[in-house]
């Protein structure tokens, strides 16, 4: 589970990327070279996707759905095109990808979006990450998840084992609908204990010592 305040890292991480003075420099000689900024835009994400997918290490490669993600926001608002409304979903949606960032899903109602299914990206992942700090189900690593779904089926998204059921039956959904219900009474369980001591068995109080 994502450690309190990773997600925050995440995003600043995000941050971090879009103030990148080498990438806005490269964006910058492209246009003066004569590209209009959408094209510049777009030949400085190619050359960043064709450097990244050489990496061997895996998380670097993960790296390059932030950066996607980065130019593809940046491409709509050239060509004015807005994020999602909060009327564009529907309720209880989930969203299917081939990939994503982690800002992405901060466009998106989260009272209506119930989970995201995705193509690429596994659960070290940024968009995992911020996914379950925001309490949104993900599954990535679905092999033809876009082309297996369409518009308007049932889908089970189980984020803890990393399960999907595409178009359940009746009694698949009955299951998983308890041990939805299950989940909760231990979630108000836990909660209820939060703030209640720690005691040891043998009756002292709990706790770890604190270096001074």
């Amino acid at each position: 589970m994502a450690g309190a305040g990773e997600h925050r890292e995440v995003l600043e991480t995000v941050r971090m990327f879009a103030h990148d003075q080498g990438w806005l420099r490269r964006m910058r000689e492209a246009v003066l070279s004569g590209l209009t900024a959408e094209a510049a835009v777009e030949r400085v994400q190619s050359d960043n996707r064709a450097r990244m997918l050489r990496q061997s290490d895996p998380y670097l490669r993960e790296r390059l759905h932030d950066l996607d993600d980065l130019a593809n926001r940046l491409l709509r608002q050239l060509v004015g095109r807005p994020t999602v409304g909060p009327d564009a979903m529907p309720e209880n949606a989930i969203l299917v990808a081939r990939s994503m960032g982690p800002a992405a899903l901060l466009d998106y109602d989260r009272a209506r979006l119930r989970g995201v299914v995705l193509e690429e990206g596994g659960p070290t992942s940024h968009i995992a990450i911020v996914a379950r700090a925001l309490g949104i189900p993900a599954v990535g690593e679905v092999a033809n998840a876009t082309a297996l779904v369409e518009t308007g089926d049932a889908i089970i998204v189980d984020g803890g084992t990393g399960e999907i059921q595409i178009r359940p039956g009746p009694e698949i959904e009955a299951a998983y609908a308890e041990k939805a219900r299950l989940r909760a009474r231990r979630q108000e369980q836990y909660r209820a204990l939060r703030d209640v001591p720690a005691v040891t068995r043998d009756g002292g109080a709990g706790g770890l010592p604190l270096q001074p």
